[in-house]
């Protein structure tokens, strides 16, 4: 896909958690991508270029005219600042799409399909939910690890958890990483990789991991040492979260 350079426009910004806001913007121009890639935003404040990395959140379609992301708010932070103070109107430059953390064609689906993820590196399984709906009507196995610290940071449950509802094959664990929780089908108290050890894995499985680096590295390894996947079948996208 063409890198393209375009103007968007800020349209609203929801708190999906005290943390984290759900950004949407008006496009220029089309933005052709697949799901699971990400857009580079560009401005300049005070003398200081500014350049940020963020996973679209929402699902591609054709002709769409706007597109959301979520972002993590840092104290201090520069883009965070930026973002809790923009109103609807105000312009970034865009570049994108990139990134590689795609999903193969629901008819090349293999067996199983592992999804892990800590704090808004859940945005590109987000904008992923039709396809893993296509993913689960040909009968694969999907296995969910959403890693938050707490309940109060909590975002996108619903859909996934209405998702598991309605298909027995869709596993969604939550993990809560600095809270105790009463253990129930999906919430638990932890960090992902210890739920990941006593998980089943297929031989032909494909990984996704999304998120903080010590999550990556720790997952990838824990797949290609514990559970002898090749590096080939696992795909990994770290979130470094910048000021």
């Amino acid at each position: 896909m063409d890198i393209l350079n375009q103007k968007v426009t800020l349209l609203s910004k929801i708190p999906l958690t005290p943390r984290v806001l759900w950004l949407r913007f008006q496009l220029s121009e089309p933005l052709l991508f697949q799901a699971g890639q990400f857009i580079k935003l560009e401005w300049d404040i005070n003398g200081q270029h500014v350049a940020r990395n963020y996973s679209i959140a929402s699902p591609p379609y054709q002709g769409m005219t706007s597109f959301s992301l979520v972002a993590t708010l840092l104290a201090n932070g520069v883009a965070s600042t930026q973002f809790q103070f923009a109103q609807p109107g105000w312009q970034t430059s865009l570049k994108g799409p990139y990134g590689r953390l795609l999903l193969p064609k629901a008819v090349e689906c293999p067996s199983q399909l592992i999804l892990v993820a800590t704090g808004t590196g859940i945005a590109p399984f987000y904008a992923m939910l039709p396809d893993l709906e296509e993913y689960l009507k040909c009968g694969c196995h999907v296995d969910l690890f959403f890693g938050v610290r707490n309940s109060e940071e909590l975002f996108f449950f619903y859909p996934f958890k209405v998702l598991a509802e309605q298909y027995s094959h869709f596993n969604f664990t939550v993990c809560f990483s600095r809270q105790q929780t009463t253990e129930s089908a999906c919430l638990h108290s932890g960090y992902v990789q210890q739920y990941l050890v006593n998980t089943d894995v297929h031989s032909n499985a494909l990984v996704m991991l999304c998120g903080h680096p010590d999550m990556v590295d720790g997952c990838f390894t824990l797949f290609t040492k514990d559970k002898g996947l090749k590096a080939s079948q696992i795909k990994r996208e770290k979130y470094i979260l910048n000021h």
